[in-house]
């Protein structure tokens, strides 16, 4: 890839300089700023990320729970792992199992995970199916939270 040139396929390529519209969302424009300063392509990064792929790709495919994690701090950070890992090789829907049901039971979280009588209401509408492409989960309509409609024009308090 030239210097200057956007990737827009992730392909699991963590290190890879992108461009996401969504990045644009919510942020003032010094804070995007000052991620685009670090958005560079650096190729050790992505052979690290070819391995974290194929190593996903096998315990998925050998029966392992897979949970979602991120070490990142971003707001958008678990949208791209699960888009990374589909790209590994998981259905939409094993990704969407792993980010919800699985990663509730590894917390020991009773009451969430999965949409259930006596479990807490927290879910969110999408505008397009994910399973159709995992990245519909940023298609965000509504959110809900312990049964209630999230006012999201509001600053989180």
């Amino acid at each position: 890839m030239a210097e200057g040139d956007v990737a827009h396929d992730r392909d699991f390529a963590g290190g890879e300089k992108i461009e996401e519209e969504s990045v644009h969302f919510g942020l003032a424009p010094n804070q995007f700023a000052l991620l685009e300063k670090a958005n560079s392509d650096r190729p050790a990064a992505q052979a690290f990320y070819g391995i974290q792929a194929r190593n996903l790709a096998r315990l998925n495919a050998a029966g392992a729970r897979i949970t979602l994690g991120t070490d990142g701090n971003r707001a958008w950070g678990a949208h791209e792992e699960m888009e990374d890992m589909v790209a590994a090789g998981m259905t939409p829907m094993q990704v969407i199992v792993a980010a919800t049901r699985n990663s509730a039971e590894f917390l020991r979280m009773a009451d969430a995970g999965t949409l259930q009588a006596g479990k807490s209401a927290d879910f969110i509408v999408l505008d397009a199916n994910p399973l159709d492409d995992i990245r519909n989960s940023r298609r965000i309509s509504a959110v809900v939270l312990r049964g209630a409609p999230v006012d999201r024009s509001q600053p989180v308090r």
